[in-house]
């Protein structure tokens, strides 16, 4: 806080390192913007970190987004034919996220599945729920070389965008 931050994200993690890091953000006068967590494209479906719901449970009624990038071995990077079961699984997960009050801003992350912003836009369009949307990382973006597509990009997730990071 005294660098000037209003708060900090973190990762996918035991209820009681949860717990803990909520609290000291907390006693610190910041929020934990977001929980990092992994969902994999496997056997035809999605499959959770296993703390995910350690992760809604602890973060449950507050401002803290679900944070997820999504990987497979089954589908290449930004491959259209796993949406169905991204899809799926992420209409489920965000069922689970609105019952305890929470948004999903889809982490689109270089060299995964969901590797690029326009991967997120187009999951987050099927998904078709009002608590998911998706993260613009700057870094991920630069590193897709879409430094020239960044303005169009921007102006079509806008509807969509619940995170920036600018790493």
């Amino acid at each position: 806080k005294s660098a000037g931050y209003a708060g900090v994200s973190w990762r996918s993690d035991t209820p009681t390192r949860l717990a803990e890091v909520r609290e000291g953000a907390k006693a610190r006068g910041l929020e934990v913007f977001v929980v990092y967590v992994n969902l994999d494209l496997k056997d035809g479906k999605l499959v959770p970190d296993a703390h995910v719901k350690e992760v809604i449970e602890a973060f449950k009624g507050t401002a803290t987004m679900v944070w997820p990038n999504m990987t497979s071995k089954q589908f290449g990077n930004s491959d259209p034919a796993g949406d169905e079961i991204a899809v799926a699984g992420l209409r489920d997960l965000a069922d689970l996220c609105a019952s305890n009050g929470l948004r999903i801003a889809i982490y689109p992350h270089a060299n995964m599945w969901c590797h690029r912003v326009e991967d997120a836009l187009r999951v987050v369009k099927k998904v078709d729920r009002p608590n998911v949307g998706l993260t613009f990382n700057l870094c991920h973006a630069l590193y897709d070389s879409a430094e020239d597509r960044i303005p169009a990009l921007l102006a079509d997730l806008v509807p969509h965008l619940f995170c920036v990071t600018i790493n």
